[in-house]
């Protein structure tokens, strides 16, 4: 047979088409071909080309370098994901992996033939197919491939196309893996058209439908996306960027806009091809720099800024494993592409049409969990292109479907990362149903529909980190606002509701955002949103939607972020509607119950973020009003630029931190309880001019008018001024704090509306005050602003020439400028509307600026106020309607029916009050109060709302009524309140005078008959006053219930309760009284002070001739009163170098105070006012406390009313509230009840723990000592009574003893970081008797304990001075009745000196709000003296500590030991019997607030917990330790965080101390402590619950709250584990207990009579390891005989003999020292000579020994009853260690350590340490003088130290 060439032609040309058709390739030699891998893949490397210098850009000014992220407030650089260019060694790849077969071989295939293009592919079961270089043609296309569980089709690492119409995958689907990345270039291209489809279609459809597992892994190209270094400019075909890349040339980037408008009709967003990647030596690092040149295809058309201000972003597209749509992926209605407002025929104004751009039908990949199954999608450097399917559900690029909680895997198994989505016809990322995804490092352009998207609202802990999108596009009528269609309006808050259609499937894409989540609770970190409706749009969804509806498990606009929302940034966006924004928290999705979704983009629903996400779904709470339960939406570190506003939030409560906007209309507009700190707001930036009009064609070329009509207010919004910061005009608390606003300037050129040469509408701040419906209460403060180039720092948002005239939003306009700052007026101050006439004018010092006046308060009392009266329901019940309506054109106007007028002030000047009758103003001071007067006459039931008065101001209300009028008065509760449980009632009880009304906290009222005027106070009332039947209960002062504090700025909310007056008139209105005047200011301006307490209900004034009364008594120094002298006054005088001719006055946090000399001085701290009574009284006034100082029989006492009375010798009367205070002074003075020579000693106080001598006073603003036979320092003195000392003639032995105080005193210089004043007296007492005490218990001649706060909130004071005498006794004095706040401790000093002592004991207790407390304890003995030791202690303080009062008792019989106290929070007794010694147990009390130690020891240990903190602002677990209530331990996760001790040994936990984060005390209810012994507290079995918080409790801020413990057995490790939500937020932690080595001794033995020869047996033991010898029992013994914790043992160290080791450590129970023990709980002991004791004092813990190793100490045993003891002090010891006692011993010295690291430390060297600036701790000094018997050859002293 002859073939012709043409048929041999033939033939050839069919077996090709033949191998086509089945797909097979001519390339693979065989069946058994593979691909050769390189060992080394060419991953993408560096480039390591360099731009030549010379072509190089030198930045300048106006085109500066920007490096490494750089933004001036917004920390955006630290929110940028880690670079990774290294080059790794692969492994686990799936194309290498064994028994793989190869698509090519016909072997594996059904009738041995590869697959034909077209076919439908079933892979083979349990096979994994290899797909090679040469397996498939890239002309082929397949159908459906399915991938059967447990077959793979795999990918190799080799340039491959592969198409397909879609994939279903049950198996494997891989493309490399996370450890081995494909380098070359792999494409799967999903093919097919729209119409050819018939819908719904199954999901492979144009799709990868995965039920098993996909995983794509392409190179790692880094960054993925950066941002300019310079400006690029049209023409420039080179660009800067900030980080060294290593993209590829021929990749595909885009360029970001810079312009305010950002739309598929007019956009600035451009793509490049890169053509070279070249280093330079650009900014700071030079030859190192990262700043790197990308030349691209072809020169940029636009402009795109990179300046200081911001910079445009650089992302790129390409990746090198793609999955795209084919080309029919593209719409086919792609025009018409821009539409103009067919209603306006003029507008030139252009948007995307409607209804283009619907057809997209691209690829799509979907990991669905809906069946059942669990598969897994991994993703990383993929590509996605041409993909997305418009408004088809479910067909998204990436989505992830429906697989639940995956959050356990640790995003291991669901994530994306450097990634790309660009040209996508719906959506980028979707996250549906799932939990745990990770979306991190990727890049997105050109999207329709919302670009990274959680749809449901049930998605949660997701991480969105490190993404870019750009070019987002909207779909529906998103134009309508700008428009005016379909009732929409681009002014208003409100926009219409829109459904669901086959062009709008979810309706909510009419705003689509870069970023949409319908549920916050994930973590949202360094993203990039450039372009759409809303940078990120946070909508409220009441309930879950589609797939999730009626599972109603949580409300997700209830739901906090997971972690704050921080770095992100956002700009050429909110575009589209006034209110849109670069982070808009707004707009409403709901579904019906027929399916049907609705959305509203404008204000709906708000997000009121709470703990408990149940509430607000249907059956619940519709609120979350529990205020334990309230969280907030926390912002950090983020950025928005070129957009309408900042920030839209139409929520509850927020904090904003280091938020950065620049070129925005508003910074932001926010709701609620809101904190913005370290806000940076620059108006215009100047350097970069986005396009006129946004590209209207129809916009002027010059001049200010846009041109009615022609152009769009959408597109010259931006031109038409800058409002700055936005305040509300209703219903918020707004603290904004240390905080710059730049560059708002009225003379910005580019402005569209002006007069002349300026722009309108131009301020830092506006008010918005259009409406007489919704107006203003006491809602924002401010401190620490910065204004930069500001023309006006504010604006009213109306004038009263428009429409709406004189508004009562108008006339109510105010804001609290904490510091000045605000106003420039250089103190605190208030910025009120001048619309109401002088009403917001405190004094005549304010002055008019904008319609405003700025105010600086001239009384610390001067304050603020707001309330709603209510009278007319029906007329009310009109308001909004046809009366007082928001806006509007004036013809609603809301009319006057009162005026309210300042005290003494003419009426003509006060305030308008409309029908809506909130009454919001100024308290000023010297006015007093206001005065209402109804044009109609007084209500005749008029009742008092929404109260915003603070419990510590004083306001008083009054109305006129005619005479005879009779009243019922009362507080009525919320109206949740019910008589079934509680009392909802209180009435009000009729007093006589004004100043009644002024000191009674709200529950009383003054009819004035004669006047015809009723006085009444009006406070914050709680929303019921407790349980049943309690109508006339004692009434107290009431902090608000909903206080919102932060920044140190606090605001409250009114409560629920209001105050009803019921007057007896016949009408619905009283007769009007137009003849009453108005009441006169209560303090008249030349004699009222400023030195008044800022909590306190009145100012107490001093006469001013008081102040030059006595110069020269202070002067010298004299303390003898009326001939009472004392010997040694002289002496004292002269070191009392502070205490000055006109003594000292100390004020401190803006106090000032007013004090009467000759030897009384008085000290305000805290803004507490002080009145003294003269000659040797001292009073103190502190947080809201008056003291009282009686004298001899005489008291009067005024508890909370900020009046001070002294009565002395029965004769003092004071003038209260009248500015003058009369004090009998020739009478004040104490006798004493023994020799005729006498020492008075005086009880006295200051606001900074003033100890006063009895010669002089000496005060300070800080810290204030002295050494004084007695002094205490207290808060209110109730039947206080005079200390006295008797003496005797002075003998020469006295002397010495007494000398030994006054040299202490007097040669040592005060040692604080504040002031410290000092002064001191010789009145030690002294006897001319030189015998000798000789008994065991006279060794103890006193002994005093000082207990140390455990709180650093409050201070203790315990002073006792005793003095013996042979000549004279005098029995013992006691103060009683002491009120002092809850965290005193009562203290009982005893002296007993057989039948010859004269005892005198003086306990007192205060709390401090600021300030260090000194106890000074002098123990005197006489003749040769056998103890004498001095104790100095101080407690730590803090600021703003709320004062309660306490009542301590303490009583002495004659024959005690020492006796301890422990602390007592409501009434505790201490009694010393005879010859004992007794420590009190620990309160019972099972919760306490503010309480003190307790009893029992510190527990210290060291710190452990969850690492890290939120945000990385190092709020860190060491804040719960540091003593300051001010900072806490903020957790980096929200929930399954802790922080916690290790013990270091086991203990026996009796009592926690805990305190919550300001602000935040929500966030530890269901808190748990727990405690274990093992580090990891696992396994749970092995955790013990020590206590749960529970959700109902009050946890304190700035105090403790105590919990006893009942939980038996020991443990090491101890924490405290948040609950879910709450971020482990604590300030302070503290555990209390015993060691458990201890803790059984001690509770056998404590019961067994301890003798002092045991405990000197056991001592005398040297032997550490004699069987038997128990070192626990010991310290047992030895804590029990000394009255001490056994714990309180730090460490046990023995008296030994041998002469090169004398002192030998036993063991070591812990190597804490006191210093970690700031809190102490247990009692300071007075050595005695005994060994034992000796051994106690060095090792205790309060000491360590040091010093000589050469003593032999000569211990006797059994020890002798007596030993002789001198009293020496350490100077005197250094000076002298040869002294020879009669005995022929040397003493041995134990004293200060002169190495000690604040030096040597002396009786009066209080060493001051500041903590956080506000807390002062003051180091305990014990300086003990002890002799034990010692080889006169040895005369080295031993050192004691306080480390």
């Amino acid at each position: 047979m002859i073939i012709s060439v043409y048929d041999r032609v033939v033939f050839v040309l069919l077996f090709l088409l033949c191998c086509s058709i089945h797909g097979a390739s001519s390339a693979c030699s065989s069946a058994s071909y593979v691909d050769t891998y390189p060992t080394s893949p060419n991953y993408p490397g560096l480039s390591t080309s360099s731009l030549p210098g010379g072509s190089q850009p030198v930045p300048s000014t106006y085109n500066p370098l920007i490096e490494g992220h750089w933004s001036e407030v917004a920390k955006l650089r630290n929110y940028r994901a880690p670079l990774s260019y290294s080059v790794y060694v692969r492994s686990s790849c799936p194309h290498t992996q064994s028994g793989l077969r190869n698509w090519h071989d016909p072997t594996i295939w059904p009738g041995g033939v590869v697959p034909a293009n077209g076919a439908d592919v079933t892979i083979p079961t349990g096979m994994s197919v290899l797909v090679a270089s040469c397996s498939v043609d890239s002309g082929v296309s397949f159908g459906a491939v399915t991938i059967p569980l447990g077959s793979s089709l795999v990918f190799g690492d080799a340039d491959i196309t592969f198409r397909a119409t879609g994939f279903i995958v049950r198996g494997s689907l891989l493309v490399g893996s996370e450890t081995c990345r494909i380098a070359n270039k792999v494409a799967i291209t999903l093919i097919g058209s729209r119409n050819a489809q018939s819908f719904p279609a199954p999901a492979h459809v144009k799709g990868i439908s995965v039920f098993g597992t996909i995983g794509l892994h392409g190179a790692k190209y880094s960054p993925t996306w950066t941002r300019l270094a310079m400006t690029a400019n049209p023409g420039d075909q080179t660009i800067f960027i900030q980080d060294t890349v290593n993209w590829q040339v021929g990749q595909t980037i885009v360029i970001t806009t810079t312009e305010v408008k950002d739309s598929r009709d007019w956009h600035r967003n451009e793509e490049r091809i890169i053509t070279a990647i070249l280093r330079t030596s650009l900014g700071a690092a030079g030859q190192n720099s990262v700043i790197t040149a990308i030349q691209l295809n072809t020169p940029l058309d636009y402009k795109h800024f990179g300046g200081k201000e911001y910079q445009a972003e650089v992302a790129l597209l390409s990746r090198n494993v793609v999955v795209q749509g084919d080309t029919n992926s593209l719409p086919t209605d792609a025009w018409p592409f821009a539409c103009n407002n067919t209603n306006s025929p003029n507008e030139k104004s252009t948007f995307p049409c409607q209804n283009s751009y619907l057809t997209g039908f691209g690829g799509h990949i979907i990991v669905d969990g809906s069946t059942g199954t669990s598969p897994v999608g991994r993703f990383s450097g993929v590509e996605m292109y041409r993909v997305g399917q418009t408004n088809i559900i479910g067909r998204y690029p990436i989505h992830f479907h429906m697989l639940g909680d995956v959050t356990a895997t640790n995003y291991a198994n669901h994530y994306v990362t450097d990634s790309s989505v660009h040209d996508s016809y719906f959506r980028c990322y979707a996250i549906h149903g799932t939990h745990g995804v990770l979306l991190s490092e990727n890049t997105a352009y050109n999207a329709i529909g919302h670009c990274y998207f959680l749809e449901d609202g049930v998605e949660e802990n997701n991480t969105i980190s490190y993404n870019q999108a750009a070019l987002v596009h909207a779909l529906g009528p998103y134009q309508n606002p700008s428009m005016g269609l379909n009732g929409d309006s681009w002014w208003s808050q409100y926009l219409s509701w829109y459904t669901n259609t086959t062009s709008l499937i979810l309706p909510s894409d009419m705003a689509a955002g870069c970023f949409y989540f319908t549920n916050t609770y994930n973590d949202v970190v360094g993203n990039a949103a450039s372009g759409g409706w809303a940078g990120y749009a946070l909508p409220a969804l009441a309930v879950p939607v589609k797939l999730h509806y009626g599972q109603n498990t949580m409300s997700p606009r209830n739901r906090p972020f997971r972690s704050p929302f921080r770095g992100n940034s956002a700009h050429s966006t909110g575009f589209w509607w006034n209110t849109a924004g670069g982070i808009y928290v707004g707009g409403e999705l709901q579904q019906r119950a027929d399916g049907t979704l609705s959305y509203t983009s404008g204000r709906s629903a708000t997000h009121d973020t709470c703990s408990n996400k149940l509430i607000g779904l249907p059956g619940q709470t519709a609120g979350c009003w529990d205020l334990g339960q309230q969280m907030y939406l926390q912002f950090t570190d983020n950025k928005v630029f070129l957009a309408n506003r900042g920030m839209q939030h139409w929520g509850e409560r927020s904090e904003i931190i280091r938020f950065e906007l620049h070129d925005v209309g508003l910074s932001m507009n926010v709701f609620g309880k809101v904190w913005i700190d370290s806000m940076l707001m620059e108006c215009r930036q100047g350097n970069h001019n986005p396009t006129w009009f946004a590209g209207c064609a129809g916009a002027p070329v010059d001049g200010r008018a846009p041109g009615w009509g022609s152009c769009n207010v959408r597109d010259y919004q931006f031109f038409t001024g800058m409002g700055g910061f936005q305040w509300y005009d209703v219903g918020q608390l707004h603290i904004l704090t240390n905080s710059t606003i730049r560059n708002c300037m009225n003379s910005w050129k580019r402005c569209v509306y002006g007069t002349g040469s300026l722009c309108n509408n131009v301020a830092a701040f506006t008010s918005l005050t259009h409406s007489d419906q919704f107006v203003p209460e006491i809602m924002q403060v401010t401190s620490g602003l910065v204004f930069e180039n500001v023309s006006a720092v504010w604006q009213f948002s109306t004038a009263t020439s428009g429409a709406q005239g004189v508004t009562v939003s108008g006339r109510l306009q105010n804001w609290f400028d904490d510091d000045g700052s605000a106003a420039r007026i250089g103190g605190r101050g208030m910025i009120g509307s001048a619309w109401a006439n002088e009403w917001w004018k405190y004094n005549d010092a304010c002055t008019l600026e904008n319609q405003a006046w700025k105010c600086r308060y001239q009384s610390v009392n001067d304050s603020k106020a707001s309330f709603i009266f209510n009278w007319d329901a029906a007329q009310q019940a009109n308001i909004g309607d046809s009366i007082c309506i928001n806006g509007g054109d004036g013809s609603k106007r809301c009319p006057v029916v009162a005026k309210a007028t300042h005290f003494g002030r003419n009426e003509s000047l006060g305030l308008d009050i409309g029908v809506n009758a909130k009454v919001s103003g100024p308290i000023i001071h010297q006015s007093g109060g206001w005065f209402v007067r109804f044009t109609s006459g007084t209500p005749r039931v008029l009742t008092m709302a929404s109260v915003q008065v603070d419990f510590n101001e004083t306001l008083l209300l009054a109305f006129p009524y005619p005479a005879g009028t009779t009243f019922s008065v009362y507080a009525q509760g919320a109206t949740w309140c019910s008589t079934s449980w509680g009392t909802c009632q209180h009435f009000y009880r009729s007093v006589s005078s004004i100043d009644a009304v002024r000191t009674a906290f709200g529950d009383a009222y003054y009819w004035d008959n004669t006047n015809r005027v009723l006085y009444l106070r009006i406070t914050n009332n709680p929303d019921s006053f407790g349980g049943r039947g309690l109508e006339n209960s004692v009434w107290t002062p009431f902090p608000p219930r909903d206080i919102f504090e932060r920044g140190g700025q606090r605001l409250f909310r009114g409560g629920a309760s209001f105050v009803v007056i019921e007057a007896s008139c016949g009408s619905a209105v009283c007769a009007p009284q137009p003849d009453v005047n108005v009441p006169p200011a209560r303090f008249p301006p030349d004699s009222f002070t400023t030195s008044s307490i800022t909590s306190a209900a009145a100012a107490i004034t001093v006469a001013s001739a008081t102040t030059t009364s006595a110069l020269n008594a202070a002067t010298t120094s004299t303390a003898a009163v009326n001939s009472a002298t004392t010997s040694a006054a002289s002496n004292a005088a002269a070191t009392t170098s502070l205490a000055l001719n006109s003594a000292t006055t100390s004020a401190r946090n803006s106090a000032t105070t007013s004090t009467a000399f000759n030897s009384a001085t008085t000290s305000a701290s805290n803004s507490a006012a002080t009145s003294a009574a003269l000659r040797s009284a001292t009073t103190s006034a502190l947080n809201s406390a008056t003291t009282t100082s009686a004298f001899n029989s005489a008291t009067t006492s005024a508890l909370n009313s900020a009046t001070t009375t002294s009565a002395l010798n029965a004769a003092t009367t004071s003038a209260l509230n009248s500015a003058t205070t009369t004090s009998a002074l020739n009478a004040a003075t104490t006798t004493t009840a023994a020799a005729a020579r006498s020492t008075t000693t005086v009880v006295t106080s200051s606001s900074a723990a003033t100890v006063a001598s009895t010669s002089t006073s000496a005060t300070t603003s800080s810290l204030t000592r002295a050494t004084t036979a007695a002094a205490a320092s207290s808060s209110t003195l109730s039947s206080a009574t005079t200390t006295t000392v008797a003496t005797s003639s002075s003998s020469s032995s006295a002397t010495r003893a007494s000398s030994t105080i006054s040299t202490a005193a007097t040669s040592s210089t005060a040692a604080s970081t504040s002031a410290a004043t000092s002064a001191a007296t010789s009145s030690a007492a002294s006897s001319s008797s030189s015998s000798r005490v000789t008994s065991a218990a006279a060794t103890t001649a006193a002994a005093t304990t000082t207990l140390a706060s455990s709180s650093s909130s409050s201070a203790a004071n315990n002073i006792a001075s005793t003095s013996s005498s042979s000549s004279a006794r005098v029995s013992t004095s006691t103060l009683s009745s002491v009120s002092a706040a809850a965290s005193t401790l009562a203290t009982t000093a005893t002296t007993t000196a057989a039948s010859t002592t004269a005892a005198t004991t003086t306990t007192n207790a205060q709390t401090s709000s600021s300030s260090g407390r000194v106890t000074i304890s002098t123990t005197s003995a006489q003749s040769t003296p056998t103890t004498s030791a001095v104790v100095v202690t101080s407690t730590a303080a803090s600021t703003n500590a709320a004062t309660t009062t306490t009542s301590s008792r303490s009583s002495a019989s004659s024959t005690s030991a020492a006796t301890t106290s422990a602390a007592a929070t409501t009434s505790s007794r201490s009694t010393t019997s005879s010859s004992s010694s007794t420590t009190s147990a620990p309160s019972s009390t099972s919760s306490t607030t503010g309480s003190s130690s307790g009893g029992w020891p510190l527990l210290p240990g060291s710190v452990i917990g969850s690492p890290g903190s939120y945000a990385n602002l190092g709020n860190n677990i060491s804040k719960a330790y540091d003593t300051s209530f001010t900072t806490f331990y903020d957790a980096a996760t929200a929930s399954g965080s802790w922080v916690g001790l290790n013990l270091g040994s086991t203990a026996s936990i009796k009592q926690i101390h805990y305190a919550a984060r300001n602000g935040f005390t929500g966030r530890m209810l269901g808190g748990t402590f727990q405690a274990s012994n093992t580090a990891s507290f696992s396994p749970s079995s092995r955790v013990v619950t020590l206590y749960t918080i529970p959700t109902n409790e009050r946890v304190p801020t700035g105090s403790h709250a105590t919990q006893t413990i009942t939980v038996s057995g020991s443990y090491q490790f101890v924490r405290y584990y948040g609950p879910n939500g709450g971020y482990c937020n604590v300030a302070e932690i503290a555990f209390r207990g015993v060691r458990s080595a201890t803790a059984s001794v001690a509770t056998t033995m404590s019961s067994a009579p301890i003798t002092r020869r045991s405990i000197t047996q056991i001592s005398n033991n040297n032997n550490s390891t004699v069987p038997g010898f128990d070192i626990n029992a010991y310290s047992a013994l030895v804590a029990t005989a000394m009255g001490v914790d056994p714990s309180m043992l730090f460490s046990i160290i023995q008296l030994g003999t041998n002469s090169t080791a004398p002192f030998k450590v036993i063991t070591t129970v812990t190597s804490e020292n006191i210093f970690n023990s700031t809190m102490l709980s247990s009692q300071l002991i007075v050595a005695l000579n005994d060994p034992t004791v000796q051994t106690f004092l060095a090792s205790s813990g309060f000491l360590q020994m040091g010093g000589s190793t050469q003593e032999e100490v000569d211990t006797p045993n059994p020890a002798p009853a007596s030993d002789e003891v001198y009293t020496l002090t350490p100077e005197q010891a250094e000076a002298d260690n040869d002294d020879v006692d009669a005995d022929g011993d040397t003493p041995l010295i134990i004293g200060a350590d002169s190495a000690s690291p604040f030096g040597p430390l002396t009786l009066a060297s209080l060493i001051g340490i500041v903590v956080g600036g506000a807390v002062f701790v003051i180091v305990i000094v014990v300086v003990v003088v002890i002799v034990v018997k010692k080889k006169k050859t040895h005369s080295k002293a031993i050192d004691l130290s306080i480390f």
